[in-house]
């Protein structure tokens, strides 16, 4: 699938899903949806639901600190409302995973 993100704050490098929520997008195009709007939101900074100790950290890895980048979605989507969405970054910005919290 072809995403669209204006104004991203870093690069996300390859997009990567875990095969559990590979499986959850399969099954539902809502929840597919949700998932790819949370990455463009989490390149362009927009952290979700993370505590500010993980705001801090990843507005320093926007001033170069070398360090993963991390946010935090709740769905709010059919079967999966109330699952924890995290998108994670590498410290090269290389690659970015999409992952059930659990998987984290």
């Amino acid at each position: 699938m072809t995403t669209d993100c204006t104004n991203p704050k870093f690069s996300s490098g390859k997009v990567v899903v875990t095969k559990e929520i590979a499986m959850s997008m399969k099954r539902d195009k809502e929840f597919e949806k949700f998932c790819w709007d949370c990455l463009h939101r989490h390149v362009r900074g927009d952290w979700g639901d993370t505590d500010d100790v993980g705001v801090d950290i990843n507005e320093m890895a926007l001033k170069g600190m070398r360090t993963t980048i991390h946010s935090l979605y709740d769905c709010t989507v059919g079967n999966y409302d109330g699952e924890v969405i995290y998108v994670v970054t590498d410290p090269d910005r290389s690659h970015t995973t999409i992952m059930f919290a659990g998987e984290f």
